[in-house]
């Protein structure tokens, strides 16, 4: 394969790879996670390359020109530790992806200045998003959420075989796919936390749901060691097919097998009914577009539904659920009524 002997300055400036860190399509993630995963080496040169990528796409914060200044300097140490045509090559490269970045916070009005932001990344409602980790691991964000990392994790020093923790902060929902990591023979965890809960894996798929004060995972593959963060006595190992739910009201961890596809529907637009009520229904509509949704009859609420639904389209969907249940909605700007 040509990328086999690919620089992190060829791979920065090879258009397919750029397009999957912009921009990425199902076809780019699956050649790219297939190529990266498993491979250290590739891990590094694909981490390096995608920094300097996205070092265009950051948010710009302003600060004063002497800590721009400072931060040059800082780089410009770290650069020359490095030896032989690699180094120079690559400090080439930097030098015009930092100048370029400050070029561009000039025209905006401020300085710029990226590295020692945290990395954090949110959805609005209505809007889903997948993220590349710095370690290759993909996540898709679902609507009205949000992923924190650690700050460690933004730096070249994870990426260059330090045993840390791989660690991220989880409001709402997403589903995680986790490439396994070693370092001296040893895997490198990886955590979620939500404020109830710390979920550890090694290298899995599984979806995470952090809302209303409970939080649920759902394990599609691997293994997941699960704790409350504030008892550590009580703490899952889950198996693939396993849900494990926590609500602060409850205050225990319950355990149930489940069909985990449906969990990860959500993914491709897709809500999954399976025997399930209006209702929740209604609550996963409210939790996507951020809409109130009242519905009026009690009866109602217990209805069981099956079927598939797309989240795409709030219209769609509305009439898609009138043609199927035969109730009667009314949509207002903040509101949503279903009535019989």
């Amino acid at each position: 394969m040509k990328y086999d002997h690919y620089t992190v300055e060829d791979l920065a400036a090879d258009p397919h790879f750029r397009q999957w860190v912009v921009s990425p399509t199902p076809e780019l993630t699956e050649f790219w996670d297939e190529w990266i995963c498993g491979h250290p080496d590739r891990h590094e040169r694909a981490d390096e390359a995608r920094e300097l990528v996205l070092v265009l796409q950051s948010d710009a914060v302003e600060v004063p020109p002497v800590q721009v200044q400072r931060a040059w300097e800082r780089l410009d140490r770290q650069l020359t530790q490095q030896e032989g045509a690699a180094r120079q090559r690559r400090l080439h490269w930097y030098r015009w992806a930092a100048a370029a970045c400050l070029v561009l916070g000039v025209v905006g009005g401020g300085w710029i200045w990226w590295q020692n932001t945290p990395l954090s990344y949110t959805t609005a409602y209505g809007e889903t998003r997948e993220v590349v980790l710095p370690d290759g691991s993909r996540v898709v964000l679902n609507a009205n959420s949000t992923l924190r990392l650690q700050g460690s994790w933004a730096t070249s020093a994870w990426t260059r075989g330090t045993d840390t923790d791989r660690e991220v902060w989880l409001e709402g929902e997403a589903f995680f796919n986790v490439c396994r990591q070693h370092v001296d023979h040893q895997p490198v965890k990886f955590r979620v936390y939500t404020p109830d809960l710390t979920i550890e894996v090694l290298g899995t798929q599984f979806n995470v749901t952090n809302r209303d004060e409970a939080t649920q995972v759902v394990l599609k593959s691997g293994k997941v060691r699960l704790a409350l963060r504030n008892e550590q006595d009580e703490e899952i190992m889950m198996q693939p097919g396993d849900l494990v739910a926590y609500s602060r009201a409850e205050h225990h961890l319950k355990q149930r097998v489940v069909v985990p596809e449906r969990y990860e529907a959500w993914t491709e637009g897709k809500l999954v009914l399976d025997d399930v009520t209006l209702q929740t229904v209604a609550d996963e509509i409210e939790a996507i577009y951020g809409i109130e949704v009242v519905i009026k009859d009690d009866s109602l609420k217990a209805m069981k539904l099956g079927g598939t639904l797309y989240t795409e389209n709030l219209n769609q969907l509305l009439d898609a659920l009138v043609f199927t249940t035969g109730v009667q909605v009314q949509h207002h700007d903040h509101q949503i009524l279903i009535r019989k």
